[in-house]
């Protein structure tokens, strides 16, 4: 066999061996790749916690870090007793402010969440009695108790104004009040306010964060609110 033919047997071949092994490769079975959606009845692999998203706990701690601790006595529990974690924990930490401004859920009833908010709902007058109720809770709010007192009011839903009268560290105080059904009059809370914090006078204020017809009022220095705002976005005003 002369060296042309020979070299073009080798040639064809070495082709023919490539063919072969290229075929092979394409009839072998791949490894599939990685789904992004897992298959039927295999549970999702947990979602990573989002850091914009703190949890209760850490709101909790956060408020308390700020100055506005929750009553010793509140549990994780009375806070989960009355909204699932979920809520709390959407990112805006309006939740926890709105319970700031309740009571526990459960028994033994009467125990505030905190010692200085009040969620004050301004649809709230049904007759005799609901104004000493605000400002009792505001100056409950205040530690003022002991600052303003003999509180009164005379309310006949059917008139077009009422009266509310109170002390102010002894000094007689007496309010016109206006009746819109049970609406609560907006000029006399904002009234009792400033005299609670003329009282008091020891640089806290009155600070509302809104809820809709109501507002979650807390009685705290600027200090505290400044720490509060640039925690939860402003949510107090």
């Amino acid at each position: 066999m002369d060296i042309p033919v020979l070299l073009f047997s080798i040639a064809a071949a070495a082709i023919a061996w490539i063919l072969i092994d290229v075929v092979a490769r394409l009839q072998k079975p791949r490894r599939p790749a990685p789904s992004k959606h897992p298959a039927p009845g295999v549970p999702a692999p947990p979602e990573r916690a989002s850091r914009s998203r703190p949890t209760l706990e850490e709101q909790v701690a956060a408020l308390r870090d700020a100055g506005m601790p929750l009553n010793p006595y509140v549990t994780i529990d009375d806070l989960l007793h009355s909204w699932p974690r979920e809520e709390y924990e959407d990112g805006s930490y309006h939740c926890l402010i709105f319970m700031y401004g309740s009571e526990i859920e459960r028994e033994p009833w009467g125990r505030h969440i905190s010692a200085y908010a009040w969620n004050f709902d301004t649809e709230c007058i049904e007759g005799p009695g609901s104004y000493v109720r605000i400002v009792q809770e505001l100056a409950r709010i205040a530690g003022a108790t002991t600052l303003i007192t003999n509180v009164t009011d005379n309310i006949d839903m059917s008139a077009p104004t009422a009266t509310l009268s109170y002390n102010v560290r002894g000094v007689p105080r007496t309010l016109t009040l206006r009746i819109d059904n049970d609406w609560a009059d907006p000029e006399a809370a904002a009234s009792v306010m400033q005299d609670i914090e003329k009282a008091v006078d020891d640089g806290r204020r009155f600070r509302g964060a809104d809820n809709g017809q109501s507002t979650i009022w807390f009685f705290i220095n600027d200090e505290t609110a400044d720490k509060v705002n640039a925690i939860t976005g402003n949510l107090l005003a």
